[in-house]
């Protein structure tokens, strides 16, 4: 990112879009999609095409905006009912949208099995654009139980890893005398596929312990700069109603805590690991950094009665700049919701986007880095279709266009970047 736009988009932004010189503008048509979807996850490659991953009428659609129009990946609706169709509303626990190094889209997902309407087998799919089609990864029903909580991740080596929640085992098995039924704790477990089958990455269920039994969910796997496999998710122990984020490591041949457990509670949960190893942990109510083997909160959002925030979203740009974005609603007399981006430089956080609507217009966002370093926030409009929203730095006007310190900064922009472009997030809360 050069200093231009560093100095741009570090000027405060309300309700509208006008820097003195770069600003977010809509780009793509929200027609293209239909009415009525629901979770979303926007990804991008090297290229600088975005790709929106989202749920519709029981089913998973992959769509491409390449810079002037969106394309469907292969045909709509592509895959089985997803899990959330019989079980619950949170499409989150049930699927993950990811590319590959290359830039190839994936999507991990646990869906009903037709038999009987009541097995959530996990699938992972790939697109194949040789011949436009979704191609089944591995075998159908990767877990021989039921799954959730799916997450996607790839090694620099560009090999899938899979983390989900779930459990078969007699062990995790428990009676409820009050309820009169039987239940399973979840715990996690990681898979990677090694060319021809997926295969258990240390033991299945790692960290679940019959003594002080657990549910586990909203997994997320990060990658180091040294390859390191890092494993979050957030615990919770009926027993002594705890709550919190683990943070795991993967050390050849078995998972290791990282440190203490992270005070951040609320999901959804994210790792993302930076240069040098740095590893940041992002909560819906708070973001933490490991800092001498302590976590130390660089953001952290209180919620109360007349303000929540119902999904946050962070990533890395190429340089090492964090970004969240955030859905908050304020509810008094009247109810007001706003969409936030900010990003985090030199321990502090700037406004970079500010949108208010009115209540209800929005129910998920989602964010992404470009391959240039230029963030896209998205959100559901009105009639629930995905309006895109990209920060162009050349839109508005320079007040001095004579700086030419800073124009020539320009030419030092970082080149490293991922094959992939950035891996982008995207959740809802219903």
């Amino acid at each position: 990112m050069s200093k231009k736009i560093i100095i741009c988009i570090t000027v405060l932004f309300f309700s509208g879009f006008m820097y003195a010189k770069g600003a977010f503008v809509e780009v793509g048509d929200p027609s293209f999609f239909s009415k009525g979807m629901r979770l979303f996850e926007l990804k991008s490659d090297s290229k600088g095409n975005v790709f929106a991953g989202y749920v519709q009428d029981g089913n998973y659609s992959v769509a491409k905006f390449d810079g002037e129009k969106w394309s469907d990946v292969g045909k709509r609706n592509f895959t089985a009912e997803i899990g959330s169709v019989f079980y619950t509303d949170q499409e989150t626990n049930y699927i993950s949208f990811e590319l590959d190094n290359e830039g190839i889209p994936y999507v991990a997902l646990s869906s009903v099995k037709k038999l009987d309407n009541s097995f959530l087998y996990l699938i992972v799919m790939k697109y194949d654009y040789s011949d436009n089609s979704w191609k089944v990864i591995g075998k159908t029903g990767i877990a021989d139980f039921e799954t959730n909580w799916v997450s996607l991740s790839f090694s620099k080596e560009n090999i899938p890893y899979l983390a989900f929640s779930g459990c078969s085992a007699d062990v995790c098995k428990d009676y409820s005398e009050t309820a009169d039924e039987e239940y399973e704790y979840t715990p996690s477990s990681v898979m990677k596929f090694n060319g021809s089958e997926w295969v258990y990455v240390g033991e299945p269920m790692f960290d679940f312990n019959p003594e002080q039994p657990h549910y586990s969910g909203s997994n997320s796997i990060s990658f180091g700069s040294d390859n390191t496999i890092y494993l979050a998710y957030n615990a919770w122990y009926p027993q002594s109603h705890d709550v919190f984020v683990t943070l795991k490591k993967y050390n050849g041949s078995s998972w290791e805590s990282v440190s203490s457990k992270i005070e951040i509670k609320e999901w959804p949960v994210k790792v993302i690991t930076g240069d040098g190893n740095t590893i940041y942990v992002a909560a819906a109510n708070g973001i933490v950094r490991m800092e001498n083997g302590e976590w130390v909160k660089i953001f952290e959002y209180a919620q109360s009665k007349e303000t929540s925030v119902n999904v946050m979203c962070a990533e890395l740009d190429s340089h090492n700049t964090l970004y969240a974005s955030f859905f908050e609603q304020n509810q008094g007399e009247t109810i007001n919701q706003t969409i936030k981006l900010k990003k985090f430089i030199d321990g502090s956080w700037e406004d970079v986007f500010s949108k208010e609507k009115s209540a209800y217009d929005y129910f998920a966002t989602s964010l992404v880095i470009d391959n240039e370093n230029n963030p896209y926030i998205a959100y559901f409009n009105n009639d629930g279709r995905i309006v895109l929203m990209k920060y162009d730095p050349e839109t508005g006007e320079n007040p001095d266009d004579t700086d030419d310190d800073v124009s020539d900064e320009d030419e030092t922009a970082d080149e490293d970047k991922k094959d992939s472009g950035s891996s982008g997030c995207g959740l809802v809360v219903m």
